[in-house]
């Protein structure tokens, strides 16, 4: 294996979404420990979190939204 291939030559990214806050502190901490406990596997994780709320309206809502207008309707 090269090191072009090698998992830690690489950078890697990933965004993980949960449906609860409470969540996001276990994954955390599981990721942490892991890579804590395994080095040679998981070394290169380095785990963090932030935490957001969604303010999408369910689909059938959508067309009496005041943020979301057909593209005709928008000024230019």
């Amino acid at each position: 294996q090269s090191d072009a291939t090698s998992v830690h030559s690489r950078r890697w990214s990933a965004i993980i979404f949960v449906d609860r806050k409470q969540e996001t502190a276990v994954l955390n901490a599981l990721l942490k420990d892991a890579a804590k406990r395994f080095p040679d596997e998981y070394s290169f994780i380095r785990p963090n979190f932030l935490i957001g709320y969604s303010t999408m309206q369910p689909t059938e809502d959508l067309s009496t939204s005041q943020h979301i207008q057909p593209m005709d309707s928008r000024k230019q």
